[in-house]
């Protein structure tokens, strides 16, 4: 690819507006454009416009001593673009909650010991074992209840349901009277 004469003025606009994004500088302005009007003098047209490009911003960065000019603008647009994003919000929110909650339940998290030691790893046994205990009783059609007449019978059902605490329980029962 090689320069056009039509890519001249656009090097030269870009070159103005890089400096002006880096110093309010009036004479580092007029440097810069005289430094880059002069380089287009000497410019070989069969480079392409990149080359040209990034030989002025070199050359800017040098002479404001700021090694990106668009940094500034950069970080602003990324900053605006994150906050401003639902994704980047929502993936944000997600990702700290994600490591609040490993970093919470790590000690929780061996799986393999557990599964081997036949305990329960998921919530699926405790949400079975409350349908069974608490909601089949509790739930029947005219049903009322009172905290105290509730906790007295679900204490009983959790005994009668839970394999062999029913016969510990009346032993008990029977030993101490």
């Amino acid at each position: 690819m090689k320069t056009f004469l039509d890519c001249i003025p656009c090097l030269v606009r870009q070159a103005l507006a890089s400096v002006r994004q880096v110093t309010d500088d009036e004479r580092l302005h007029e440097q810069v454009l005289r430094e880059v009007l002069h380089a287009t003098g000497r410019m070989d047209f069969d480079r392409p416009p990149p080359a040209m490009a990034q030989t002025m911003h070199r050359r800017i960065r040098e002479l404001c001593r700021n090694g990106d000019p668009y940094r500034v603008r950069k970080d602003r647009f990324n900053r605006f673009a994150l906050d401003h994003t639902i994704r980047g919000q929502k993936l944000r929110e997600g990702l700290k909650a994600a490591v609040t909650y490993f970093g919470n339940q790590k000690p929780r998290m061996h799986y393999a010991y557990h599964t081997a030691r036949c305990q329960p790893i998921g919530s699926g046994v405790t949400e079975a074992a409350c349908k069974v205990l608490i909601k089949q009783r509790f739930c029947k059609s005219g049903s009322r209840w009172k905290e105290e007449g509730a906790s007295a019978v679900l204490s009983m059902r959790a005994l009668k349901l839970t394999p062999g605490r029913w016969t510990a329980f009346w032993k008990r029962i029977s030993q101490y009277g």
